[in-house]
């Protein structure tokens, strides 16, 4: 588990502290070479295995996400850039002979790591799904909703509504998850389908 004043000095210390990986993109146009940083599924399924309760697992997932990001912004070996695609936290730009004091700390608002069909339920209470028949595919497939009387009652505890807010950062969650492939639908009540990879 990870410290609130980790040091990373290496790349490789990077996943052996976080529950996350590192995945190489190349060289850029200005010649540097990047690396996005990712949620590793299975470290977090480990991790969330020995936490009971799922808003432990929230607080604990939120708290390793600053502290990674603060631990990324403190290396002057690279510079943190925003991720490209919803499945990444963020990009490392390798920084070579270049003065890094000029470059902004990034920060990142903090998207759950679905990392099962249940993390759906757990994160996001105002949501269902519906198995699908599938004839031509060997995959499981998933309808994703939001059930009208639990956003009314979120929206009533909340005193606004919160259908706009759910939706976004559902869809945000659901893109992230390297669990399924998010497909699009063709029915108004549907947010979206997932396939199960």
């Amino acid at each position: 588990m990870a410290s609130r004043n980790s040091i990373l000095n290496q790349r490789k210390d990077i996943w052996e502290t976080f529950p996350v990986s590192l995945k190489p993109l190349g060289r850029g146009a200005d010649g540097a070479e990047r690396h996005a940083v990712v949620w590793n599924r299975k470290n977090v399924a480990t991790m969330r295995s020995k936490i009971p309760n799922v808003e432990n697992w929230i607080h604990c997932e939120m708290n390793i996400q600053t502290t990674l990001m603060n631990a990324l912004n403190s290396n002057p070996r690279w510079v943190v850039e925003p991720s490209y695609t919803a499945q990444q936290i963020c990009i490392l730009r390798m920084v070579f002979g270049e003065n890094r004091t000029n470059a902004e700390q990034y920060t990142t608002d903090t998207t759950p790591v679905l990392t099962c069909l249940n993390d759906i339920n757990k994160f996001f209470p105002v949501a269902i799904w519906h198995e699908q028949l599938q004839t031509q595919s060997t995959r499981k497939v998933y309808s994703i909703e939001l059930s009208c009387k639990k956003l009314k009652e979120y929206s009533r505890i909340l005193g606004k509504d919160v259908t706009g807010e759910q939706t976004n950062k559902l869809l945000d969650a659901l893109r992230a998850s390297t669990a399924w492939r998010v497909l699009p639908t063709m029915n108004a009540h549907e947010l979206c389908w997932i396939e199960i990879q």
